[in-house]
Protein backbone atom coordinates (compact mmCIF):
# COMPACT_ATOMS: atom_id res chain seq x y z
CA UNK A 1 0.00 0.00 0.00
CA UNK A 2 1.10 3.69 -0.85
CA UNK A 3 0.09 6.29 1.80
CA UNK A 4 0.19 10.02 0.72
CA UNK A 5 -0.36 12.59 4.17
CA UNK A 6 -1.54 16.16 2.88
CA UNK A 7 -0.55 18.93 5.04
CA UNK A 8 -4.30 19.63 6.21
CA UNK A 9 -7.90 18.21 5.13
CA UNK A 10 -8.53 21.49 2.44
CA UNK A 11 -5.57 20.20 0.79
CA UNK A 12 -6.89 15.95 1.08
CA UNK A 13 -10.03 17.12 -0.17
CA UNK A 14 -9.20 19.38 -3.09
CA UNK A 15 -6.44 16.41 -4.27
CA UNK A 16 -9.97 13.62 -4.06
CA UNK A 17 -11.88 16.08 -5.42
CA UNK A 18 -14.30 15.68 -2.08
CA UNK A 19 -16.42 18.50 -2.04
CA UNK A 20 -15.71 20.94 0.94
CA UNK A 21 -19.13 21.01 2.96
CA UNK A 22 -18.17 17.07 3.43
CA UNK A 23 -15.41 16.42 5.81
CA UNK A 24 -12.69 14.07 4.90
CA UNK A 25 -10.21 12.54 6.83
CA UNK A 26 -8.69 9.84 4.77
CA UNK A 27 -9.93 7.92 1.82
CA UNK A 28 -9.04 4.66 0.30
CA UNK A 29 -8.55 3.75 -3.27
CA UNK A 30 -7.41 0.53 -3.99
CA UNK A 31 -4.10 0.17 -2.23
CA UNK A 32 -3.96 3.53 -2.35
CA UNK A 33 -4.38 5.81 0.86
CA UNK A 34 -4.96 9.30 1.56
CA UNK A 35 -4.84 11.37 4.76
CA UNK A 36 -4.94 14.72 6.20
CA UNK A 37 -2.58 13.51 9.04
CA UNK A 38 -0.47 10.67 10.17
CA UNK A 39 -3.41 9.86 12.67
CA UNK A 40 -3.19 5.77 13.12
CA UNK A 41 -7.27 5.65 13.78
CA UNK A 42 -7.31 7.13 10.41
CA UNK A 43 -4.98 5.25 9.07
CA UNK A 44 -6.68 2.04 10.08
CA UNK A 45 -9.34 2.82 8.95
CA UNK A 46 -8.17 3.48 5.41
CA UNK A 47 -6.21 0.03 5.65
CA UNK A 48 -9.32 -1.80 6.44
CA UNK A 49 -11.27 0.00 3.80
CA UNK A 50 -8.19 -1.36 1.49
CA UNK A 51 -8.44 -5.24 3.11
CA UNK A 52 -12.16 -5.23 2.72
CA UNK A 53 -12.14 -4.06 -1.06
CA UNK A 54 -9.16 -5.78 -2.12
CA UNK A 55 -10.92 -9.03 -0.73
CA UNK A 56 -14.41 -8.75 -0.98
CA UNK A 57 -15.01 -5.80 -3.22
CA UNK A 58 -16.57 -2.07 -2.65
CA UNK A 59 -20.40 -1.08 -1.80
CA UNK A 60 -21.35 2.17 -3.00
CA UNK A 61 -24.13 2.84 0.18
CA UNK A 62 -21.86 4.12 3.09
CA UNK A 63 -24.06 2.65 5.83
CA UNK A 64 -22.84 -0.74 4.33
CA UNK A 65 -19.11 0.21 3.09
CA UNK A 66 -18.49 2.15 6.37
CA UNK A 67 -20.85 0.01 8.62
CA UNK A 68 -18.78 -3.22 7.46
CA UNK A 69 -15.50 -1.34 7.88
CA UNK A 70 -16.79 -0.20 11.39
CA UNK A 71 -18.07 -3.85 12.03
CA UNK A 72 -14.52 -5.57 11.77
CA UNK A 73 -13.35 -3.26 14.71
CA UNK A 74 -15.82 -5.39 16.70
CA UNK A 75 -14.26 -8.39 15.78
CA UNK A 76 -10.98 -7.44 17.22
CA UNK A 77 -12.72 -5.23 20.52
CA UNK A 78 -15.66 -5.84 22.17
CA UNK A 79 -14.87 -2.23 23.49
CA UNK A 80 -15.21 -0.97 19.57
CA UNK A 81 -19.07 -2.11 19.61
CA UNK A 82 -20.05 -0.97 22.94
CA UNK A 83 -18.68 2.59 22.56
CA UNK A 84 -20.63 2.57 19.05
CA UNK A 85 -23.69 0.96 20.57
CA UNK A 86 -23.92 3.76 23.01
CA UNK A 87 -23.24 6.59 20.58
CA UNK A 88 -25.67 4.66 18.58
CA UNK A 89 -28.44 4.51 21.20
CA UNK A 90 -27.89 8.26 21.84
CA UNK A 91 -28.10 9.51 17.87
CA UNK A 92 -30.76 7.71 16.92
CA UNK A 93 -32.45 10.93 15.33
CA UNK A 94 -29.72 10.31 12.58
CA UNK A 95 -31.19 6.95 11.78
CA UNK A 96 -33.96 8.32 9.12
CA UNK A 97 -33.77 7.63 5.37
CA UNK A 98 -31.21 10.74 4.93
CA UNK A 99 -28.92 8.10 6.33
CA UNK A 100 -29.25 6.12 3.29
CA UNK A 101 -27.80 9.16 0.99
CA UNK A 102 -24.62 8.98 0.06
CA UNK A 103 -23.79 12.74 -0.22
CA UNK A 104 -25.42 13.31 3.54
CA UNK A 105 -23.35 10.52 5.31
CA UNK A 106 -20.15 12.38 6.37
CA UNK A 107 -21.79 15.16 7.73
CA UNK A 108 -21.75 13.18 10.57
CA UNK A 109 -19.51 11.01 12.75
CA UNK A 110 -21.42 9.07 14.98
CA UNK A 111 -22.85 7.52 11.42
CA UNK A 112 -19.77 5.85 11.22
CA UNK A 113 -20.82 3.90 14.77
CA UNK A 114 -24.26 3.76 13.67
CA UNK A 115 -23.34 1.66 10.31
CA UNK A 116 -21.32 -0.36 12.33
CA UNK A 117 -24.15 -1.16 14.98
CA UNK A 118 -26.60 -1.54 12.02
CA UNK A 119 -24.15 -3.54 10.18
CA UNK A 120 -23.49 -6.01 13.13
CA UNK A 121 -27.02 -6.16 13.91
CA UNK A 122 -27.73 -7.60 10.22
CA UNK A 123 -24.99 -10.14 10.23
CA UNK A 124 -26.36 -11.47 13.33
CA UNK A 125 -29.68 -12.03 11.40
CA UNK A 126 -28.51 -12.90 7.99
CA UNK A 127 -25.26 -14.67 9.03
CA UNK A 128 -21.91 -13.44 7.97
CA UNK A 129 -21.50 -15.96 4.82
CA UNK A 130 -24.60 -14.77 3.40
CA UNK A 131 -24.05 -10.75 4.50
CA UNK A 132 -20.44 -11.22 2.80
CA UNK A 133 -21.77 -12.60 -0.69
CA UNK A 134 -24.23 -10.02 -0.78
CA UNK A 135 -22.11 -7.69 -0.42
CA UNK A 136 -19.16 -8.70 -2.41
CA UNK A 137 -21.83 -8.80 -5.45
CA UNK A 138 -23.34 -5.21 -4.60
CA UNK A 139 -26.42 -6.62 -3.61
CA UNK A 140 -27.45 -6.04 0.19
CA UNK A 141 -30.45 -4.58 -0.74
CA UNK A 142 -31.77 -6.63 -3.30
CA UNK A 143 -31.28 -9.81 -0.76
CA UNK A 144 -33.06 -8.41 2.14
CA UNK A 145 -35.47 -7.50 -0.11
CA UNK A 146 -35.49 -10.64 -1.76
CA UNK A 147 -35.28 -12.83 1.05
CA UNK A 148 -36.87 -10.94 4.06
CA UNK A 149 -39.67 -8.73 1.57
CA UNK A 150 -38.05 -5.78 3.69
CA UNK A 151 -36.88 -2.89 2.20
CA UNK A 152 -33.68 -1.28 4.16
CA UNK A 153 -35.87 0.79 5.53
CA UNK A 154 -37.89 -1.37 6.89
CA UNK A 155 -34.69 -3.42 8.50
CA UNK A 156 -33.78 0.37 9.76
CA UNK A 157 -37.23 0.59 11.23
CA UNK A 158 -36.90 -3.13 13.11
CA UNK A 159 -33.24 -2.18 14.02
CA UNK A 160 -34.15 0.86 15.48
CA UNK A 161 -37.13 -1.03 17.50
CA UNK A 162 -34.84 -3.94 18.64
CA UNK A 163 -32.43 -0.95 20.72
Amino acid sequence: MNLYVYADRIELQKINAAPLWNTIYGRCMGNVLHSFSVNTGTIKHETSHSIILQKIGNYPVPIFNEGFRQYTDYLFNEEAYLSDLKITKANLILLNTEFLNVNKFNNHMQNYSISGVFVKYLIDKIGYSEFKAAYSQGKVEEYLNEKYKMSTEQLLAEFKNSL
